[in-house]
C-alpha cells in the first residue's frame, strides 16, 4: 500500500510539472510572436528614420557648403509627373510602392509625403495617411505588388513590402526563381 501511495504521489508531481512546462512553453511561443510583430514594425521605423537622418545630414552639409560660398544655389526641380491627364491616388501609391526596394519595409505614413509630392497640384487638399492606407489595403486585396509584413493594430500601422513583379509579362506577382529563369532564357536567345 505504501508503494501505491508513493507511485500516485510521483505521478501527480509529474502531471503538475508537465502542465507547468506546457504553460511556460505556450507563454514563450506567444512572446516570440509578439516580438516578431514588434521587430517588423521597428525595422520599418529604423529604415524610415535612417532615410530622414540621411536627408537631414545631406541638407546640413549642403547648407554649410553654401554658407562657406562653395556651392551655388540651384533651383529644386519640380517632381516629375506622368503624361496621364488625370493622376489618381491609387496610381500614385502604386508608383511609390514600385519605387521601393524589394526588402524595404514601409507603412502608409512613410508614403504620404512622396505621394503628396508626386501628385503635386493635382489634388486640392493634402493626402492623408488614411487615404494611402486604404489604397495599400486595396492593392493587397487585389494581390498587386504588395506583401503584408505585419498587420496593423491600434497605434501600430500595418507594415508592407514590395513583391517582385514580372513587368515583361504585363505585371502581376512573380516567383523570383521563375522570373530569373525567364530573364536568363531570354538573354540566351
Amino acid at each position: 500500500m505504501a508503494s501505491d501511495l508513493r507511485v500516485s504521489e510521483v505521478e501527480a508531481s509529474l502531471v503538475a510539472e508537465l502542465a507547468a512546462h506546457r504553460e511556460k512553453h505556450d507563454f514563450h511561443v506567444e512572446r516570440e510572436r509578439h516580438h516578431a510583430e514588434h521587430g517588423a514594425h521597428h525595422l520599418g521605423e529604423v529604415q524610415r528614420v535612417e532615410r530622414e537622418l540621411q536627408l537631414l545630414r545631406s541638407m546640413v552639409a549642403r547648407a554649410s557648403r553654401m554658407a562657406a560660398g562653395v556651392v551655388e544655389v540651384e533651383a529644386v526641380p519640380a517632381p516629375k509627373k506622368t503624361a496621364h491627364p488625370k493622376l489618381t491616388l491609387a496610381g500614385s501609391v502604386a508608383a511609390m510602392v514600385r519605387s521601393r526596394t524589394l526588402l524595404e519595409i514601409f507603412t502608409a505614413d512613410d508614403l504620404v509625403p512622396e505621394v503628396t509630392a508626386y501628385l503635386g497640384d493635382a489634388v486640392e487638399s493634402p493626402v492623408t495617411e488614411h487615404q494611402v492606407s486604404s489604397a495599400l489595403r486595396r492593392m493587397l486585396a487585389a494581390g498587386k505588388e504588395l506583401e503584408l509584413v505585419a498587420p496593423g493594430r491600434p497605434h501600430h500601422p500595418s507594415s508592407y513590402r514590395r513583391l517582385l513583379t514580372d513587368w515583361s509579362k504585363g505585371g502581376g506577382n512573380a516567383d523570383p526563381r521563375a522570373f530569373a529563369a525567364t530573364v536568363n532564357t531570354s538573354a540566351e536567345e
